[in-house]
């Protein structure tokens, strides 16, 4: 999985996705976003076990400036991910 995007698109859609994951969940992976990297888009999924929230951000898009030179997937925990992209200081983000 490798992409470039927009830092600021990218964390916002990170912080709508989040709002559905519960923090003291007993599953591990209901505490985590789920980003999975399409050719021409990626997916981003937030859940806990009621609720889900999936945000699709596409390569058309103008304001998100986004290259995928690889897909794949994976769950990473939502407030680790958060703090990591929020302390970047360039404009884009490549993950």
């Amino acid at each position: 999985m490798n992409f470039k995007i927009s830092k600021k698109v990218f964390y916002s859609s990170l912080q709508t996705v989040s709002r559905a994951i519960s923090s003291n969940s007993p599953i591990p992976s209901l505490t985590g976003i789920k980003i999975d990297v399409l050719e021409d888009s990626i997916v981003l999924t937030g859940s806990d076990s009621d609720i889900s929230i999936q945000k699709t951000l596409t390569a058309n898009d103008e304001d998100i400036n986004l290259v995928i030179s690889e897909t794949g997937s994976i769950v990473i925990e939502a407030k680790y991910i958060l703090e990591i992209v929020r302390k970047i200081d360039a404009d884009e983000s490549e993950l």
